[in-house]
């Protein structure tokens, strides 16, 4: 497993510039404002009770919420050098901290999130708030119900990053973004110091409808007016975002296996709207509501080495969006709400009914297809097609890429594999030979891009010719071809240049970006002649990124 304390300060590190958010509400933005969750309940009374309960609704609570489950009685947990004892104090819940630094009394504030874990916020200087890292686990998570580390392989001594108080467990900075509604960071460089504000606690409506004012003095127009003089609403109802086509059906015709989308899928609104959250990224904006493209507020990161196994799988805290671009679904029109409710945050169908209602169970939920006993283990879609791995130590969560598994790169290239993850007693040839005799005309050995990034991020002679095999390829997804641009950086010359000029032409904003990152590395002539044009570009994060690397040449032009 990566070292947890680099891949935490990865998520800091990206764009110093950009550490806090430095871009505040457009004026388009601003003209905008949030309503609160009890107007839009006055008409959507469905929708208002299915989110209710749900871990939007608890993404923050106030102390004394009924749904605070972490008991203060005493209990105690020693780690690191920090022994944290829960206990209450005139009815509220407070944290007796015992370090290096001596003996303190620390007030809980809030608690955010619900199951398998709760964690506590507590106060911190210049208005930061501090997610403390020995949080509460349920009864249904692995090892039961107790306060448990966080980073139980860390030492974290006062001054340490990864202390309570430092920069990695600040909510401001790390987690409110999420957790709130109508959030703005507040962070003033000058005096170091936040004043967070936010419109809602915790993620409401307008977390990802956007505010609701215009739809407001809409709706209240529409339902004075007479029928028979309204007119056809408005694009998006008066919301920034648009909402999900209810037009959309997943229709198999006969003979086909896998259901199409009709109409086929014209944006994607819906999905970007999500990974504003559910995602590994850097805010761009501070303050900003949904609506625009996530490449115009928030910069995603690529497949990089400590976050993503070589071949795109999950390492670390990803957060879903970056797997999902990765996969055929995602291009075939699916989204989110396809197989999640919106509003309860739950599974529209359990089991294996939920991939069927698009793949046609007469094929593939069988014994002949899965090879494993029906309704044993093995048998489920999400057993092979959506390999799991346990995050905060209590938290199971399943990679999106909905990949077919290839226990033949875990012997070239060491990516874990489906098969293996339950059949742990045997090795990776035998899962492929087990493979190569079910589906013979399968994947079993053809190329894939992510030996071409295993190549390059080991230096290897070939990778050059692999990662333009990768980059040229239809089937490479755009997150993989950026990627795969990216390490290109080593391997510049005129055989390679012609790749990266292509990529900078590229549609996706996120190809371009690569592409941008394919020339770190080159003379200054060569990266001032292809970037400076970039500084216009029509996509926030290919301006920024091309702004990076060119200010290296405007503090020393003679370079």
């Amino acid at each position: 497993m990566a070292d947890t304390r680099s891949l935490l300060m990865a998520r800091i590190m990206p764009i110093t510039l950009l550490l806090f958010g430095c871009w505040t509400l457009s004026a388009a933005q601003e003209s905008l404002q949030h309503v609160g969750r009890k107007v839009c309940a006055g008409c959507h009374v469905e929708q208002h009770s299915a989110w209710t309960g749900s871990h939007h609704d608890l993404s923050m609570l106030e102390v004394g919420d009924p749904a605070v489950r972490a008991p203060f009685e005493g209990q105690e947990v020693s780690h690191g050098g920090l022994l944290s004892r829960f206990i209450t104090i005139d009815d509220a819940p407070v944290i007796e901290v015992e370090d290096a630094q001596g003996k303190r009394t620390l007030p809980v504030r809030y608690f955010f999130g619900v199951t398998p874990c709760q964690q506590l916020l507590v106060e911190g200087e210049r208005g930061r708030l501090q997610s403390f890292p020995v949080p509460w686990a349920d009864a249904t998570a692995p090892g039961g119900a107790r306060w448990y580390p966080l980073f139980p392989e860390e030492e974290t001594p006062p001054g340490d990053p990864m202390h309570w108080s430092g920069i990695l467990n600040n909510w401001n900075h790390m987690c409110a973004e999420c957790h709130s509604t109508g959030l703005v960071k507040g962070y003033d460089s000058s005096s170091d110091s936040f004043n967070t504000t936010w419109q809602e606690i915790d993620v409401s409506c307008e977390a990802c409808h956007g505010p609701g004012s215009q739809h407001v003095s809409w709706a209240r127009k529409w339902n004075d007016t007479p029928e028979k003089e309204r007119s056809a609403p408005p694009e998006k109802h008066g919301f920034p975002v648009r909402l999900v086509d209810k037009r959309a059906r997943w229709v198999r015709a006969e003979g086909e296996k896998v259901a199409r989308r009709d109409p086929p899928l014209a944006h994607h609104e819906e999905t970007e709207t999500c990974a504003r959250c559910h995602s590994r990224r850097t805010a761009l904006v501070d303050g900003s509501v949904p609506g625009a493209a996530l490449s115009e507020t928030h910069l995603l990161s690529l497949l990089e080495r400590g976050l993503y196994h070589d071949d795109g799988q999950i390492l670390d805290e990803v957060y879903v969006h970056g797997s999902f671009l990765q996969s055929r679904m995602y291009s075939e029109g699916v989204t989110c709400s396809d197989c999640h409710d919106p509003h309860r945050g739950t599974l529209r169908l359990e089991g294996n009914a939920l991939c069927s209602g698009c793949h046609d169970p007469g094929i593939y939920d069988l014994a002949a297809h899965h090879h494993h006993a029906d309704g044993g283990e093995g048998s489920a879609c999400i057993d092979c097609h959506m390999s799991s791995r346990t995050y905060m130590e209590v938290d199971l969560r399943r990679d999106h890429s909905f990949r077919v598994p290839r226990p033949d790169l875990t012997t070239r290239i060491g990516s874990p594999n489906a098969c293996n993850s339950c059949h742990q007693d045997r090795d990776a040839a035998w899962a492929t030979q087990r493979v190569i005799e079910w589906f013979p005309q399968g994947r079993t050995g053809n190329f894939h891009w992510g030996e071409a990034l295993h190549a390059a991020r080991r230096g290897s002679a070939i990778a050059p010719e692999l990662l333009r095999m990768a980059i040229e390829s239809e089937q490479t997804p755009a997150i993989a071809r950026a990627t795969a641009l990216s390490e290109l950086s080593r391997w510049l010359d005129g055989t390679t240049l012609d790749l990266v000029d292509r990529g900078l032409e590229d549609p996706d904003p996120l190809v371009r970006c690569g592409a941008l990152l394919a020339i770190t590395l080159a003379p200054p002539e060569a990266i001032a002649g292809r970037i400076q044009g970039f500084l216009t570009d029509s996509s926030l994060i290919v301006r920024m990124v091309a702004a990076e690397l060119l200010a290296p040449l405007m503090r020393n032009p003679q370079a």
